[in-house]
């Protein structure tokens, strides 16, 4: 793993002026910049390591919620797919605006020296016989006997190549929601796989009719680091444009053909934003549901064009106005032999119209696999959706399926992809694992978590918070989502989790006692508490529909008898202080600290709530 640092990596990211680069860093630190800057708290600051040097760097804006879901942390291996520079003040200001997390080690690797960003105390990672800029240090690859390039050997900024390759995707010419015409290509050769795209009317006409399976000599194309979902392969990908030129050649045995298959579901985990194929056995079809996505419009403020702090480009020099389009959606489940199951996002049209039935194979293309509510699945413009093809896999399938395969016990990676809760996500059957105390899970660090781990025990509930019980919560089968007001229609309201428009105003509360909830809310759980082994003890959140099941009562009868000052309230709430049998989640919250949550309980006596 430390053989992954690019050598010298910190003092490229510096010198480097492509834009695009493959520098793998360890990224050692995240904090959000200092309010008093004005900085946006949304904007992250970091520091990157090759670990010889240490530098600071921003974040873009768009990595932020990949950064609040924890999977950019402290630690990780990370590399740079694509970057922004500038000089200013004496300093150099590094904006990282794409990048992969490729490894989790628990430590930092080396003992790095820490410079700050001032290009005074940068210039000490580089000895006098250095090039100024490092960019012009590159030696890129020669060519073959035959002339042509291979794919491993493209990156940014080369010119005169020409590779020969064969395609094995082109989803032909669709449109965007922006109506801009797109194409997008997978090319193949004896060393590797890429992407490519034609963007735009005029380039898409000159390269839509490239067909499968045959080969094309290809030059003049940019290589550039591919927009997010579509890398295959190469870390890069080919942009067409105007000035691209290809030519068709003769079948060349050597290259291999389309080498695509079909992704069990098991493996899903290990690709996540990426396009694949997918074949599964249907195993739910959910109803079409209203969607309310976010969208926004930026449009920049009068003034002169000038390079400033990612953090602070939103702020400054940018009019964002969010507008809610109402979508529809609907949720079918798959399952295939790997004994594993998913959810697939089916959005508008496709949503509505489709009538397939629990137990139908179902064929997948060019599908997006997301990390939604888990390992789930999400339809692209250019995903093929068909029904019991005619194929080996689904021959298969079926044979599996119809032979007592459907009765089996499946794993699943996503539970209600646009409704989940993260405990809902992540319960399992309480008698899956033996337990564990209190102390032995205290013990772990944030990285042996990693992204969530279940553990059963046996503890005390000690102490129940009872300022703040619940909120108002999603109508929505199996989503605990909060519902907040539609700032564009009083009338309506929206949940903040999966998105679903409903009538009705969410009310304030007097003292947090007055408790008004309209048809269209249900009032839900939400309680803190502590448990206790005897030795040790953590902070725990119950949701519903445990805490209702616990209690004895919903969230909204238990708050009236609070509102009422009835004894009843203190009653139904000690009642909870005993010995349990708990299944808990454990995940890493916003600011690295670990988060609890209780999925199941059972009374210690055995007596199953």
């Amino acid at each position: 793993m430390s053989d992954e640092i690019t050598l010298r990596g910190c003092a490229k990211l510096v010198q480097d002026n492509a834009g695009s680069t493959n520098t793998v860093l360890q990224l050692l630190s995240l904090g959000q910049p200092d309010t008093s800057n004005t900085a946006d708290p949304n904007c992250f600051r970091a520091v990157v390591s090759d670990k010889a040097y240490a530098i600071p760097v921003m974040l873009s804006l768009y990595l932020s919620p990949r950064i609040e879901s924890g999977e950019i942390g402290p630690n990780k291996i990370i590399r740079v797919r694509q970057f922004m520079k500038q000089e200013i003040d004496q300093m150099c200001i590094i904006i990282i605006t794409k990048l992969d997390v490729i490894a989790a080690p628990p430590k930092k690797l080396g003992v790095p020296y820490e410079l700050s960003p001032f290009i005074s105390d940068l210039t000490i990672m580089f000895g006098p016989g250095d090039a100024a800029d490092m960019a012009d240090d590159v030696v890129y690859p020669s060519p073959r006997n035959d002339g042509f390039f291979r794919i491993t050997d493209l990156r940014p900024g080369m010119n005169g190549w020409v590779i020969r390759v064969r395609v094995i995707r082109n989803t032909g010419r669709f449109t965007t929601s922006s109506g801009i015409a797109v194409v997008n290509y997978t090319f193949v050769d004896e060393t590797s796989m890429m992407s490519g795209v034609a963007f735009g009317d005029t380039a898409v006409s000159l390269f839509e009719d490239m067909q499968l399976n045959e080969v094309y000599s290809i030059t003049n194309a940019k290589v550039q680091a591919p927009s997010e979902y579509y890398q295959v392969g190469s870390p890069y990908q080919l942009k067409f444009t105007k000035d691209t030129q290809i030519q068709h050649m003769s079948n060349i045995a050597s290259i291999p053909q389309n080498t695509k298959r079909f992704l069990k579901i098991q493996e899903l985990p290990a690709n996540l934003n990426t396009i694949q194929d997918v074949v599964g056995v249907i195993n739910f079809v959910g109803k079409p549901i209203d969607f309310t996505k976010s969208h926004f419009e930026q449009q920049r403020k009068p003034g002169n064009s000038t390079w400033m702090l990612a953090s602070q480009v939103r702020d400054n020099h940018l009019n964002e106005i969010e507008t809610f389009v109402p979508k529809k959606v609907r949720e079918v489940g798959l399952i295939d032999d790997s004994l594993h199951g998913t959810r697939l996002g089916l959005w508008g049209d496709v949503a509505e119209s489709f009538s397939a039935t629990e137990g139908t194979v179902m064929v997948l293309r060019d599908v997006r696999v997301c990390n939604f509510g888990g390992a789930s699945l999400n339809i692209e413009p250019t995903t093929s959706i068909t029904f019991e093809e005619d194929l080996p896999e689904v021959d298969a399938l079926r044979e599996w399926h119809d032979n007592g395969g459907k009765n089996a016990t499946f794993t699943l990676l996503s539970d209600g992809v646009f409704g989940a809760s993260a405990s809902k996500r992540m319960s399992v059957t309480m008698h899956h694992n033996g337990t564990v105390t209190i102390s032995e899970m205290l013990k772990k660090t944030p990285a042996q978590i990693g992204l969530g781990e279940l553990f059963n025990t046996i503890a005390d509930i000690t102490m129940i918070r009872t300022d703040t019980i619940g909120y108002n919560g999603c109508i929505t089968t199996g989503c605990n989502g909060g519902v907040k007001p539609d700032n564009n229609d009083p009338t309506r309201s929206w949940c903040n989790t999966c998105k679903h428009t409903m009538s009705g105003s969410v009310y304030k509360y007097f003292n947090t006692y007055l408790i008004v909830i309209h048809s269209d809310f249900h009032r839900r759980y939400r309680i803190g508490v502590r448990i206790s082994d005897g030795l040790n003890s953590i902070h725990c959140t119950i949701f519903d529909p445990l805490a209702t099941t616990m209690i004895g009562l919903n969230a909204t009868k238990l708050e009236e008898l609070r509102f009422k000052r009835n004894p009843e309230f203190d009653t139904k709430l000690d009642a909870l202080k005993r010995k349990w049998k708990l299944c808990c989640a454990a995940k890493i919250g916003k600011t690295g600290t670990v988060l609890y949550t209780i999925t199941r309980a059972e009374r210690h006596d055995n007596d199953v709530v």
